[in-house]
């Protein structure tokens, strides 16, 4: 199933291993086997080569990010000088603007706080009518 992505998991593997033995990005662009923009292939291209098949697949929630993991990001982007591309392969996240909306927050001088999905929307109590 695709969901809102052009491409199965099953058929982005099958361009990746193409693009990894040979076949340059504009001969399957321009064959009209992939849909992808060049900078959004070769993302799925490093998380590929990182942490394989999974990173390819669909999540089925939004990802959580402790405080602390979220610092050591930064820290190792400053510190050392990793680019946020990099760290996103690495780490597996999902977005690269995921960590540039932390450095932004981090320069800003405000809180990075951990993620919860509202927890407390399922514990409301519902609506009476009357």
């Amino acid at each position: 199933m695709r969901s809102n992505r052009k491409h199965t998991v099953e058929e982005l593997e099958v361009y990746i291993k193409a693009y990894l033995s040979g076949v340059s990005y504009p001969q399957l662009y321009k064959e009209g086997v992939l849909l992808l923009s060049e900078s959004t292939f070769n993302q799925y291209v490093l998380k590929y080569q990182e942490h394989g098949r999974v990173a390819l697949e669909s999540k089925k929630r939004n990802n959580t990010y402790s405080q602390t993991f979220k610092e050591s990001n930064i820290a190792e982007y400053f510190e050392v000088g990793t680019p946020i591309k990099v760290l996103v392969s690495n780490y597996n996240i999902l977005n690269h603007s995921t960590v540039h909306n932390w450095i932004i927050k981090y320069t800003k001088g405000e809180a990075l706080k951990a993620y919860h999905p509202k927890p407390g929307l399922h514990a409301m109590k519902s609506k009476k009518f009357t």
